[in-house]
Formats: C-alpha cells, sequence, structure tokens
C-alpha cells in the first residue's frame, strides 16, 4: 500500500485578487494589513536544524517578501536567518522545507516513490503609474532593504507619483525529488510518471483537472502515486 501524508490545505491557497491603488512612499502595513502573511497569527512553531537540534517559536510566514517570521524572548518580530541552517519547520501542523533556495510546504509526501507535492505560497505583485487621461502604464517596483531587517515591512518604495498597484495570491506547485523540483503542470505530471502517460493524460482529460487548484493538483498527484504503486505488484 503507497503511504501518503498529505497536509492540512489552508482555504487561503485560492489565488484571490486584491487592488489597491497606492501613494508613493504608502506603508504596506497599512495597505495590506494582515493579508500579506500566510497565518491569521503568530503560531507556536517547530524548527527542526540540520544538526538534529530543535527550537520552539511563534512563526509566521510572509507572503509579499517569501520570509519566515519570528518572535524572539523580547518580543521583536524579526525574519529567520542561516536558513541553510534549517531543515524543516512546523506551523500550526503544516510542514515546510528549504528547497532551491526558498520556502516550500509540503503537501503530500509518498513513501515508496520518494516523490514530493509542494507549493510555494507567494503574492505576487505590479505596478501600473497613471498618466495622461487617465490611462495606466505598467512601471517596476522596488524594495528599500534596508527598511526589511526587523519585519514587519516598513515602506514601500515607490517610483513615481500616484499608482495603482496590484496585489495577487500566486502559489505555484511543484513535484519534487531530491532537489529536483518540476513545476507540477501537465508537463511536470507526464514527465515525473512518464512511464504511466497514457493512464495520466486520460485522468486529467475525465477529471478535468485544472492546475490552478490545489484540491485538482493533490488528487492527480494520489492517482499517479497509486499507479504507480499499482504496477510494481
Amino acid at each position: 500500500m503507497v503511504m501518503l501524508v498529505a497536509f492540512a490545505i489552508s482555504s487561503t491557497a485560492q489565488n484571490q485578487r486584491m487592488i489597491f491603488k497606492v501613494m508613493d512612499g504608502a506603508d504596506l502595513n497599512t495597505v495590506l494589513l494582515d493579508s500579506r502573511f500566510l497565518f491569521d497569527s503568530y503560531k507556536k512553531s517547530q524548527v527542526f536544524f540540520t544538526d538534529t537540534t530543535t527550537t520552539n517559536a511563534l512563526m509566521n510566514y510572509n507572503l509579499l517578501f517569501d520570509e519566515m517570521l519570528f518572535i524572539d524572548p523580547n518580543g521583536d518580530t524579526l525574519i529567520l536567518s542561516n536558513i541553510s541552517d534549517v531543515a524543516a519547520i512546523v506551523i500550526d501542523r503544516r510542514l515546510f522545507k528549504y528547497n532551491s533556495q526558498r520556502f516550500l510546504e509540503v503537501i503530500a509526501f509518498d513513501k515508496e516513490t520518494k516523490i514530493e507535492l509542494l507549493a510555494k505560497r507567494h503574492i505576487q505583485y505590479d505596478s501600473h503609474t497613471y498618466g495622461p487621461y487617465g490611462m495606466a502604464s505598467p512601471t517596476t517596483l522596488s524594495v528599500s532593504v534596508s527598511e526589511r531587517k526587523v519585519a514587519p515591512i516598513g515602506k514601500y518604495d515607490f517610483l513615481g507619483v500616484n499608482k495603482e498597484v496590484r496585489f495577487q495570491r500566486k502559489d505555484v506547485y511543484y513535484l519534487a525529488q531530491g532537489e529536483k523540483n518540476r513545476v507540477a503542470n501537465k508537463k511536470g505530471f507526464l514527465k515525473v510518471f512518464s512511464k504511466h502517460s497514457n493512464a495520466v493524460k486520460s485522468y486529467i482529460k475525465k477529471e478535468k483537472i485544472k492546475f490552478n487548484k490545489e484540491q485538482d493538483i493533490l488528487r492527480l498527484y494520489e492517482y499517479c502515486v497509486n499507479v504507480q504503486a499499482q504496477s510494481k505488484r
């Protein structure tokens, strides 16, 4: 039997569209409020280090800058450093690992094939400047690094005058084998489970799998690892 470990799927996994019109130098603490965090508050967490030691802390994940935040004994909110020494973090019973220079959430893991389904939780943003006649044109946003030494974020460094900044939840899913990751889209599934490509194609078509929906991707993942397990019996 395939041993499948499936972790809790957050209702925030669905992409959400948030549009804000802001002024030069706007404070994101006011603009985004708590939307920039994965969790609604700092949660009891456990950090596992590569040297097998562990520590406990109150933690949250910053979706905008892809950073792990924690509250230190003095009550200050800081960005987690020395990330290369971190093997995994469990926040509110959800598992995160540092993979390919970023934190990814482990959605499911198959012990037999060692294939993981991972998710990058993220907020994507772009900026539009209002020019003549109210027409908007895309511009580039820059981040003031000096403002990010201590979290929460201070000010966002805008270029220019009136802007409409568009924020969108954009979770990206990966199939991982060791350090090798593939985007969990149709092409990625067919590559990872190439020995069963016909069955995978048929399932995707029959079940009308949408690769921007976490539940659909998880269903496809479970189907694929089960098909692969049955073929070895």
